[in-house]
């Protein structure tokens, strides 16, 4: 397109949407919609516009001029060219589209949001490590168009275009553009070249020609030219965008000779520069030589060009990269090399790749995992990095509408920050990213700097995002305050602690008692610093006296306890001034929960150490503690120690002999200044506790008083415990304040409701039906109120002979007659008298029987087992089989993961349903000829449904019916699969199938039962649960439907009891929903973890017990169904405490099966072990099977169980404390053939008995398609 073209232009100039709509074709106009106009010079016109599949698209227009005739089409030609040489680099963007017509042409292409040019001037600015990269970039784009004979012919910062992660593409590429231009005339430089009107030149002056040399010089670009082009770009990126190397008079001075100014570029790029704009074309590099100099990092050429070349789309025309899901999926296999293999400045160049993805995500997983990448990566930058580039992202993220992007940003930041050293930093960059983090108004000066949005978190809608927030606050609201200090303005840092204080009167002012708890456990010593002791006081210390009020919460109020002396160490109160708060100090005494009471005495015992409790508010609180010293729970027991023997080492021997040893010496068994000297003497002086019966009888009683005064009067020797303490003042005053207090019994005695008794029976305030009492964390209050008369007969008891020889009648004011005194009771001398239980004993068995005839009655009438035993189980049988870890059968003809396996209840036949789409049936009797782990076991049949489904769940329903489960592995609009009905030897006719409707979503667990009139249920991930009638031949009939609340996440796996009265489901959120299946309604829901569920399974021999495996850390259990209560835990993770809610390890129990009778708990799951758990007998229990991976490498372990309780929960713990390393040949590997253990995840364990001789093999599947049996 030659110069001819300057002097000449259209005599009409029409609008873009003129040439748009009667020049470009309809097929392309009709898809597209004008976004916005990008500019308008003589030479062309630019537009950008919506595509409906391309999204949005540049389109140059160039309109010939009227009066020359322009071969449109033949530079269209030399256009298509070029695009097809390059159509399949990931660093350049030809043009995509030519169009070309009598008078217009038209060039298309992508749209990309920035230039170099635009990226050079935008926050954060480039480091010298990206600046580096951009510019290794360019080069190895030039050597990659030069290989193959392109050359661009009008490089400048414009043509060169940036992603979002500063992936370099070089777009319009301008080999119809004149080369030779008139060094006189600079009307064909502003014309074709200077388009943005900066004056910028970074045109080779070899194509400045005289008229004369115009006419014999060639019109040919050559690669020297880009090279010096480059050179140019070079230039500005080093200098910040800020002046181009060259403008058009500048250029033509360095024809005539001027140097270029390039002292402000750093050394090594300086003399790379100064060899690619050299006047002679000849002694310039080509891109080759520039791209294999030593000026780059090593890390450039091997390692992070390929590496980051391959996020890159391939596919033609798409150079924006990869959707942010596929990036960050890839990523997080990636990083380890990134961290491992890149230096700490050069780590934010796929810094920049990871936060570009995260902006361009679909799915919740996607970003999770790349703030877990962003976490990571955080430790490895420089702060200035993480402040500017990182926490930016986070925050933009808190302002998400989605709660659990704003919790999880929430938890990232607190991680980073963790991690972040801002000691190092200035001044200034501080103030500059504070910016990010503050912002604040002085309405008398100007916008300061404030918590960015974080205040406004504290009044969040969703409960999960308020609990992160008070959890973090103390962290994030510290740390803000730590940037304000180092900031010039000290309004900063008085302004952000007044909104910090803001953030923490809305937190502690909330009505959840748990997010109240949470800033008390996490937050409120982290922000002391910040606050400052007189914040602290009018603030914190006045809203947590207000938790005490709090009933419904005693975790609140223990927590409470726990950090009230922090608080007052920070705010550095005195002794006097701490004696203001006695009242809520001591009201921790008369809670009726124990947890409080052990936080109010340890609370009283560091306020002692630390010396800030008055002489008088100590004696006084020492007093009101005595009685503690006897109480069942032995953690308070032994607080309450600690609390004197602390005591007393802050007294002389004169105050301690005068003060405190008569106030617990009615508590020792013989009186001596000594004892308090440690805590183990203390002890040795110490009474026997009192019993639990006995304690909670005396607190939780209407006539204690009464009581107390009988037995002073009439001391019996049943109640010897109580000799020495009826005439204790601490006794009485600890009665008064129990009696009186707010948070005693009576309480409780609002939410209950007493059962309707009659005279001889005994007063329960709640019966629990068919459950058991689950130990609580909290030993306070029990259900036993009273004691109610009973009619005496004639005791065998001697002892009971002997009290009614006395002639003694107990009773109290809460009955209708009086006391009789002692002359009236020797006047009676009948043998058959009415009395008052007297002897715990009696009372307990009472209680005992009571509870058992309940007990037995509610589960007759709710779980309706009594009256039936299925096949399979017989309730007097204790099988506690354990395999010895011998393989005795490898089968391995599935060629994809095998989902599931199950046996019929004869143990005649297995099925194994795997995602290669088949259904394979085994005779089990083949399984007891084993005579080698080598030898060939055969499937019986096998049936494939379709070729495009994957068999995920098979389940018999009798001893030759199955029901199979089959889904798509590409769903469509109309269905996701099937569920199928079968015989096991007819196969290939199925009795019914019921195809899935798309509205239900996949299938994620099937539920039979052996129950003649039971039912097929299927649980789906759109939260409906189906009910099939199995009975039907030939036709599916669906019996109901239940809807779940998907809010409680989607379900997982699902069981029943055997007459499938009642169904629970597991969700992945954790939760746990009981529907009764008679009357199809939902009757109890409960958090069970705050974790996804694997499988839930009910434990044989029980009622409404379940086993629940945790996707965390190995974790099982058994928790109770009537009052979601755990029951049992079943912990095999190593280097994290039993019952830790923190992620140690990814490994869990995807597969679990009971024994028979229950007795043992079979478990395999993602650490390819198998495990056997003894439930009566933890010592017995065994891991049966080890990982193969770990049994080639020669490691074995040494493994043995151990039971306790933990917080009320029984638990039985796996200790592999000793890895042995042994020898390849002497392992277990050896000449086995088959390895011994799986190497893949155990996806399902099956449990088989042959009914003659009573032979067992335990049989497990994994997600490699092999199938092992064990003995």
């Amino acid at each position: 397109m030659g110069n001819q073209l300057t002097g000449l232009s259209s005599s009409q100039t029409q609008p873009i949407e003129h040439y748009l709509q009667h020049y470009l074709p309809n097929v392309i106009w009709s898809k597209c919609s004008i976004k916005s106009h990008m500019g308008s010079t003589r030479f062309m016109k630019v537009a950008k516009l919506e595509h409906e599949v391309e999204s949005e698209i540049v389109v140059k227009i160039f309109v010939a001029p009227e009066k020359q005739d322009v071969d449109l089409e033949k530079y269209g030609d030399k256009i298509r060219e070029v695009t097809n040489k390059l159509d399949d680099l990931t660093n350049c963007a030809p043009w995509a589209l030519v169009v070309s017509t009598e008078h217009v042409g038209f060039l298309i292409r992508q749209h990309m949001s920035r230039s170099l040019y635009d990226r050079l001037s935008m926050r954060p600015f480039l480091t010298i490590e990206e600046k580096s990269w951009i510019t290794y970039q360019l080069i190895s784009a030039l050597e990659d168009i030069h290989s193959r004979d392109v050359v661009h012919g009008d490089l400048k910062c414009e043509n060169v275009l940036l992603t979002q992660d500063d992936w370099l593409v070089l777009a319009d590429f301008a080999n119809f553009k004149p080369c030779n231009l008139l060094v006189d005339n600079p009307a064909d430089f502003t014309y074709f070249f200077d388009t943005s009107r900066r004056r910028a030149a970074c045109i080779a002056p070899e194509r400045f020609l005289t008229k004369e040399n115009a006419t014999t010089e060639k019109d040919i670009i050559s690669p020297k030219m880009d090279i010096f082009s480059a050179g140019c770009i070079i230039a500005e990126i080093f200098q910040d965008g800020k002046d181009p190397l060259f403008s058009y008079a500048d250029l033509l001075a360095f024809v005539e000779g001027k140097a270029p100014n390039l002292s402000n570029i750093p050394d090594g790029y300086r003399e790379m520069i100064q060899s690619m704009i050299k006047r002679c074309p000849n002694d310039r590099p080509t891109a080759m030589d520039l791209l294999y100099s030593d000026i780059f990092p090593a890390s450039f050429q091997g390692f992070l060009f390929q590496k980051m070349s391959a996020y890159k789309d391939r596919d033609k025309h798409r150079l924006k990269g990869t959707r942010g899901d596929d990036v960050i999926r890839r990523l997080k296999t990636d990083i380890k090399d990134f961290l491992s293999k890149l230096s700490r400045e050069t780590l934010v160049i796929p810094l920049n790749l990871i936060l570009s993805a995260i902006r361009s995500c679909d799915f919740h997983q996607s970003w999770f995992d790349g703030f877990d990448i962003l976490v990571q990566m955080s430790t490895k930058l420089d702060p200035t990095i993480v402040l500017e580039r990182i926490m930016p992202t986070l925050l933009k993220f808190t302002r998400e509408n989605d709660s659990r992007l704003r919790a999880a940003s929430l938890t990232a930041l607190h991680e980073i920050i963790l991690h972040l050293d801002i000691t190092g930093l200035s001044e200034q960059v501080c103030e500059q990213n504070a910016e990010y983090l503050l912002k604040v108004k002085n309405f008398n000066e100007q916008v300061l700097i404030i918590i960015q949005d974080l205040k406004d978190l504290a009044n969040d809608d969703m409960f999960h995002v308020k609990r992160v927030y008070a959890k973090y606050i103390g962290t994030l609201g510290s740390f803000c305050y730590l940037l304000s200090k180092r900031c010039a303005d000290d309004h900063v840092s008085e302004a952000v602690r007044s909104v910090i204080n803001d953030c923490v009167t809305n937190v502690m002012t909330d009505d959840s008692a748990e997010i109240n708890r949470e800033f008390l456990h996490s937050s409120v010593i982290k922000l002391a610093e910040v606050l400052g002791a007189t914040n602290i006081g009018d603030t914190i210390l006045k809203h947590m006296i207000t938790f005490l009020n709090k009933n419904h919460s005693w975790m609140l109020r223990a927590e409470m306890y726990n950090s009230l002396p922090k608080v007052l160490k920070s705010i550095g109160l005195s002794g006097d001034l701490v004696d203001v708060l006695r009242g809520p100090i001591q009201e921790g005494l008369t809670d009726s929960e124990d947890p409080v009471i052990l936080a109010a005495l340890k609370c009283f015992t560091c306020l002692v150490e630390a010396s800030l409790m008055s002489k008088s508010l100590t004696l006084d609180v020492a007093r009101r503690v005595t009685p503690f010293l006897l109480h069942p729970n032995s953690a308070i027991m032994l607080t309450a120690a600690r609390f004197f023997v602390t005591l007393g080492q802050k007294m002389n021997t004169a105050e301690k002999m005068v003060k405190l040893i008569p106030v617990v010496s009615k508590f020792m068994k013989k009186k001596n200044h000594a004892a308090l000297n440690s805590l183990q003497t203390f002890l040795t002086f110490l009474r026997p506790p009192l019993s639990r019966l006995l304690y909670e009888q005396i607190i939780s009683s209407t006539f204690t008083r009464e009581l107390i005064k009988l037995l002073r009067d009439y001391p019996h020797h049943e109640l010897e415990e109580l000799e020495d303490l009826v005439n204790s003042e601490a006794l009485d005053e600890f009665l008064r304040d129990t009696s009186n207090s707010s948070s005693s019994w009576e309480i409780t005695q609002k939410r209950r409701t007493p059962m309707k008794i009659t005279s001889g029976t005994i007063f329960l305030d709640e019966v629990e039906g068919e459950r058991q009492r689950r130990p609580s964390r909290s030993m306070g209050s029990v259900n036993i109120r009273n004691v109610a008369p009973l009619k005496y007969e004639a005791s065998k008891n001697e002892k009971d002979r002997n009290f009614l020889d006395k002639k003694i009648l107990w009773a109290t004011s809460y009955f209708e007659h009086n006391l009789p005194n002692k002359k009236e009771l020797e006047k009676k001398g009948t043998k058959t008298i009415e009395r008052y239980s007297n002897s715990r004993i009696a009372l307990r068995e009472i209680v005992y029987e009571k509870r058992k005839e309940i007990r037995d009655q509610c589960a007759e009438d709710l779980m309706d087992v009594s009256e039936e035993k299925f096949d399979g189980f017989d309730g007097s049988s204790n099988d506690q089989w354990l395999p010895q870890g011998r393989l005795v059968g490898h089968i391995q003809e599935h060629k994809g993961s095998i989902n599931e396996i199950t046996v019929n209840p004869k143990c005649s036949f297995m099925c194994s349903a795997g995602n290669d789409g088949f259904v394979k049936t085994w005779s089990i009797d083949q399984f007891w000829n084993y005579s080698n782990p080598s030898e060939a076991l055969k499937s019986k049949n096998q049936w494939r449904p379709d070729s495009e489904m994957a068999i995920k769940r098979v389940q018999f329903c009798d001893n030759s019916k199955i029901a199979i489960v089959a889904q798509k592995e590409n769903p469509d609009s109309l269905s996701t699969g099937c569920i199928c009905y079968s015989d096991i030897e007819m196969f290939k006719t199925p009795l019914w199938n019921k195809v899935i409707d798309a509205k239900y979503g996949i299938v994620t667990d099937l539920c039979t039962t052996q129950y003649d009139q039971g039912q097929i249920l299927a649980s789906t991930s759109a939260g409906h649960i189906l009910a099939l009638d199995p009975r039907s031949k030939h036709t599916v009939s669906q019996s109901y439907e239940l809807e779940h609340d998907v809010r409680l996440g989607g379900i997982t796996s699902i069981c029943s009891n055997q007459r499938q009265q009642w169904l629970a489901a597991a969700t992945a959120r954790g939760s746990v929903v009981v529907w009764d299946l008679r009357y199809q309604l939902r009757i109890i829901n409960f958090q069970a973890f705050e974790r996804k569920i694997q499988k839930i399974l009910p434990v044989p021999g029980t009622q409404c017990e379940v086993a629940i495996s945790i996707d965390m850390n190995n974790d099982v259990g058994i928790w109770s169904l009537s009052s979601g209560f755990r029951q049992k835990a079943f912990w095999s993770a190593k280097g994290v405490p039993p019952l830790s809610s923190t992620p140690h390890n990814g490994y869990s129990s995807t597969s679990m099966v009971f024994s028979p009778s229950g007795g043992v708990l079979f478990t395999g799951g993602s650490d390819m072990r198998i495990r056997g758990w003894n439930l009566a007998e933890a010592k017995k229990s065994r891991m049966i099977v080890n990982s193969a991976s770990s049994q080639s490498e020669g490691h074995r372990y040494d493994v043995t169980y151990s039971e306790r309780k933990l917080e009320g929960i029984e638990l039985i713990e796996e200790n592999r404390d000793n890895i042995v390393q042994v020898a390849l040949e002497e392992s277990d590997w050896g000449l086995m053939g088959p390895p011994p253990g799986h190497w893949d995840v155990v996806s399902s364990l099956q449990y088989i008995s042959k009914s003659q001789n009573g032979d067992k093999l335990l049989a497990s599947a994994s997600r490699d398609g092999c199938i092992k049996l064990w003995k």
